[in-house]
């Protein structure tokens, strides 16, 4: 079975979105095991590599987290309606004061 793809539809946010939840989710679990080694290893050379690794890696995440809501955003703030959230949550009518806080 495909999927159809109809003409004028905006996916590339959709899957911009998809791919930093992952990357998001993903670095959350090499962090917390990282971080879970340095602990183990504590005060031997490789505790502060882990240790240094586990921050540039949770930097990666919160760095995908952020890029997740300003995706949402945009979907939100151009009203993108092929999504659910967007189209259950806004609407082209609501003033910009109600549009930022659907989000």
């Amino acid at each position: 079975m495909t999927i159809p793809n109809y003409t004028g539809e905006h996916l590339l946010p959709g899957t911009i979105g998809q791919i930093l939840v992952l990357l998001s989710f993903i670095g959350s679990i090499v962090a917390a095991w990282l971080y879970f080694q340095s602990v183990k290893q504590r005060g031997s050379r490789s505790g502060f590599h882990y240790r240094k690794w586990a921050r540039i890696v949770y930097m990666v995440h919160l760095a995908a987290i952020a890029a997740v809501a300003a995706t949402l955003y945009y979907l939100i703030f151009y009203h993108y309606f092929e999504y659910n959230y967007v189209y259950k949550y806004s609407s082209r009518e609501l003033p910009v004061q109600y549009i930022i806080s659907c989000f």
